[in-house]
């Protein structure tokens, strides 16, 4: 599943972000994949941290 975090911070605190929308279950590993990272920078909120990350484990839906 691909999740997207941001944060006005730093990349960090968006990858941190991502763990936070899809945390473990439990004691069902998962692993945290990054696949695209970028900033935005412009108006009145200065700059904007995204990442995009592939969340990957047995309790994950569209996983087998």
């Amino acid at each position: 599943m691909l999740v997207r975090g941001s944060s006005q911070s730093d990349f960090a605190d968006a990858f941190e972000d991502v763990i936070r929308q899809a945390p473990p279950a439990g004691n069902v590993p998962r692993t945290y994949e990054l696949k695209r990272s970028w900033a935005e920078q412009g108006g009145f909120v200065g700059i904007f941290y995204y990442v995009d990350v592939e969340v990957i484990g047995q309790d994950v839906e569209g996983q087998a």
